[in-house]
C-alpha cells in the first residue's frame, strides 16, 4: 500500500510546493466556461476523464489552443480558490511557519496576474515560479521540497521516473483523470481528506 491511512498520518511539512490550477482552484468553473464558449454540454469534475481539456470535451487541439490564446489571462484572473480544500491542507499538513513555493505550468508572462490572484485570495507564499513547459520535477531538489500538492498525472510519473518518489511526498488532488498516478497520498478534491489506502503503482510496473 502506497497511500497511508488517515489515522496513521501525523506529519506536517516545513517546505511545501503547490501547483495552482485544479489544485488550489476549483475545476468546475473552468469546465463550465469552456462548455459555454464552445456551446456544448458542461461536465462535472467527477466526469473529467482526461487532463487535456481538448480530450475532455472532444475538442481539437487547435480549438483548445485558440481558447487559451483568447482567454488565458481572464481565466487566471477569475479562477475560484478551492477554499475548503486549501484551508484543510494548511491546517492538517503544513507547519505554521512553512516555506511555500507556488510552482505552476503557467507561462512567465502570467507571473504578475498570478501573484495578484494569490494576494487577492490571501494565499500565503514565499516565491512564485511560472515555468511554462519546463519540468517541475527538476526544480523540486533545488527548492529542497518535502512535499508537493499537484493534480497532473504526468508530473507524478516523472517524479517516479526521476527517482524522487521516495524523497518528496506527493499529494495528488483526486480527479478521474489521475486515478493511476503513482502518488504517495491522495486527497479528496472537495474536502482534502486523505482517501483510503490503495495500490497506485500497478500501472507503473507495467510500463
Amino acid at each position: 500500500m502506497f497511500l497511508q491511512r488517515k489515522e496513521l498520518f501525523m506529519k506536517k511539512y516545513k517546505t511545501v510546493v503547490f501547483d495552482i490550477d485544479n489544485t488550489l482552484t476549483l475545476l468546475e468553473p473552468l469546465l463550465e466556461t469552456i462548455a459555454f464558449y464552445f456551446k456544448c454540454t458542461p461536465i462535472k469534475a467527477h466526469e473529467a476523464q482526461h487532463f487535456s481539456l481538448a480530450k475532455t470535451y472532444g475538442l481539437t487541439k487547435e480549438q483548445e489552443d485558440y481558447f487559451w490564446n483568447e482567454n488565458e489571462w481572464f481565466m487566471h484572473a477569475g479562477a475560484q480558490l478551492a477554499r475548503e480544500r486549501v484551508d484543510k491542507i494548511f491546517s492538517e499538513y503544513l507547519e505554521e511557519d512553512a516555506t511555500i513555493y507556488i510552482l505552476t505550468a503557467r507561462g512567465p508572462e502570467h507571473s504578475n496576474i498570478t501573484r495578484k490572484w494569490l494576494n487577492f485570495n490571501n494565499m500565503p507564499y514565499n516565491e512564485v515560479f511560472c515555468i511554462g513547459k519546463e519540468s517541475k520535477v527538476a526544480m523540486l531538489e533545488e527548492l529542497q521540497a518535502e512535499a508537493i500538492f499537484e493534480d497532473n498525472p504526468d508530473f507524478f510519473f516523472e517524479l517516479w521516473d526521476k527517482g524522487l518518489f521516495p524523497t518528496v511526498d506527493g499529494f495528488c488532488i483526486d480527479y478521474p483523470y489521475n486515478q493511476h498516478a503513482p502518488c504517495k497520498f491522495r486527497l479528496h478534491r472537495d474536502t482534502a481528506e486523505l482517501m483510503e489506502a490503495q495500490e497506485v503503482l500497478s500501472d507503473v510496473y507495467r510500463r
